[in-house]
């Protein structure tokens, strides 16, 4: 039997479930010929996936939701893994899984609500939050796509301007399943940057909360090789971050680690263009294009 310290330290790849195969010729809530798809298919986006939850973290609101809601009997992997399962299925499942797992999802968000314990910028104490309020769901929403486009930029290859503006676009569908109000929901990439911006600096305020759950996912406890990939996990964070976001958490930022993290970009693109796809593609995504060729 594996056992629980083997389970914490698995890949998370690993983690994330896989795709049934659906319905055939169903092409789901985006398609082929899809942004979402092309820039979603990339493994290589994981090493995103912290950057995505400290930018979450950076809100006083998500903080209070995460740290006061997360089940702590599944390890940061598990959770991440199952995390990331529902979205590749909302992208990539035919129309009946996107909206099951997208369900899922919603569900969720309706039971997660609560008070600030403590004040925290300009949220005071007794401040409420529910997971399902629009303003949260938009800035959840725009996280993920920031480091969408960020991760593919820097890891995968070059999108043309047009090309930004076509992924952001088409992302409002994503953020529509979970509950947002697509309207609400940037359509072009500087639309997307303002908002961002105009966020942060409007609530940006770490407490002690959101310290608490970075401290979890950055620095990383365990073998010297799990601490070894918690410092290049914490160069690649800083590195996808906004400013303002890199210094609530204290990341260092030198040239040195300016350096670093240009070398693991230059390295990971490298291996994208040579690594075989059934290893740099996601199985989800494989998985989707013979469903919609078997129609």
């Amino acid at each position: 039997m594996e056992s629980a310290s083997h389970r914490r330290r698995g890949s998370l790849a690993r983690a994330v479930p896989p795709l049934p195969s659906g319905l055939a010729g169903d092409p789901g809530r985006f398609g082929p010929a899809s942004l979402v798809w092309r820039v979603h298919r990339e493994r290589a986006l994981l090493l995103s996936a912290p950057a995505v939850v400290l930018m979450q973290l950076a809100h006083p609101l998500v903080a209070a939701a995460i740290a006061e809601h997360t089940n702590r009997e599944r390890s940061v992997v598990e959770r991440a893994g199952a995390t990331i399962g529902l979205n590749l299925a909302v992208i990539f499942g035919d129309h009946n899984q996107a909206e099951r797992a997208a369900m899922h999802v919603r569900d969720l968000h309706t039971a997660i609500r609560g008070k600030l314990l403590a004040a925290v910028g300009t949220f005071p104490a007794g401040s409420s939050y529910r997971a399902d309020d629009p303003e949260l769901l938009r800035w959840g929403h725009a996280t993920i796509v920031w480091a969408g486009l960020e991760a593919y930029e820097r890891f995968v290859g070059s999108l043309r301007p047009a090309d930004q503006d076509q992924y952001v676009a088409e992302m409002r569908f994503f953020g529509q399943a979970f509950g947002a109000d697509e309207a609400s929901l940037p359509s072009t990439r500087d639309g997307l940057r303002a908002y961002v911006f105009n966020v942060l600096d409007d609530a940006l305020a770490i407490g002690e909360l959101g310290q608490r759950e970075a401290r979890e996912i950055l620095w990383p406890g365990g073998t010297f090789g799990e601490r070894a990939s918690g410092r290049v996990l914490r160069v690649v964070s800083a590195g996808l971050l906004p400013d303002t976001v890199r210094r609530g958490f204290a990341l260092p930022w030198s040239t040195g680690r300016r350096a670093a993290f240009s070398s693991v970009a230059a390295m990971t693109r490298a291996a994208v263009r040579t690594m075989p796809r059934s290893r740099r593609w996601w199985q989800h995504y494989r998985t989707a294009c013979e469903r919609v060729a078997g129609g």
